[in-house]
């Protein structure tokens, strides 16, 4: 066993053999129960050793934490972490600890056109049906942060939606855009969802993502 590193087997192969034989238990049942204990015992230890490493002040709790030392804002940050409500809502974060962050998560359409089968479908409708809530005249932002956004982007993330309607939602205002900036430029892929007005990039290979619709239609006719 110690050649196999299977310390917690050695140890404990008997005490679990006398009581497999107190309660007839079979060979089977006893082989996974000496496999559960190894398999605890290896999480408590691992968990001690990152604990270890990790340098932390073991006593500080939530129940000894001074919230009076933190700024308003921030301690309603930490009540609001504390609580968890946002894992409730199923809400997916810009950033980790700030509930209400938020950020098109376009690089999820590879899932549907590799076929890689890693997010369920019911996740983008909830990510489809987040973003209708935050449409500004002239589109989507890309995230909390400001305003402007990214029209090939945009779309990688509307070519998540599960119908002609869903997509045209999000579509039709970069239609807009093309229609009613005051900007005379070649069409741009950094403007502002508010007014339309160009950020200052134009005419640029990345438009080329506003493909996106063909590459997927190909993909599902192709199997």
């Amino acid at each position: 066993m110690r050649e196999l590193h299977l310390p917690t087997v050695r140890s404990s192969y008997e005490e679990l053999a006398r009581h497999a034989e107190a309660e007839t238990l079979g060979y089977e049942r006893y082989l996974l129960n000496l496999c559960e204990r190894e398999c605890q015992e290896r999480c408590r230890r691992k968990i001690e050793r990152l604990l270890r490493q990790s340098e932390l002040p073991l006593e500080k709790t939530f129940a000894t934490f001074d919230l009076k030392r933190l700024p308003t804002k921030v301690a309603r940050q930490m009540q609001s972490l504390r609580a968890g409500d946002f894992v409730d809502r199923k809400e997916n974060l810009l950033a980790f600890g700030k509930p209400g962050t938020w950020s098109l998560k376009y690089n999820m359409v590879w899932d549907d056109v590799l076929a890689l089968g890693l997010f369920p479908a019911e996740l983008k409708k909830r990510e489809i049906a987040y973003y209708k809530k935050k449409l500004n005249n002239y589109g989507v932002p890309m995230d909390n942060r400001a305003a402007y956004t990214k029209p090939e982007w945009t779309i990688w993330a509307a070519s998540m939606a599960d119908s002609h309607a869903g997509f045209a939602a999000f579509v039709d205002p970069i239609w807009k855009l093309a229609n009613e900036t005051p900007d005379r430029v070649p069409f741009t892929d950094w403007y502002e969802t508010t007014d339309a007005k160009n950020r200052g990039m134009y005419a640029r290979s990345v438009l080329g993502g506003m493909w996106m619709p063909a590459l997927r239609m190909r993909v599902e006719r192709s199997k």
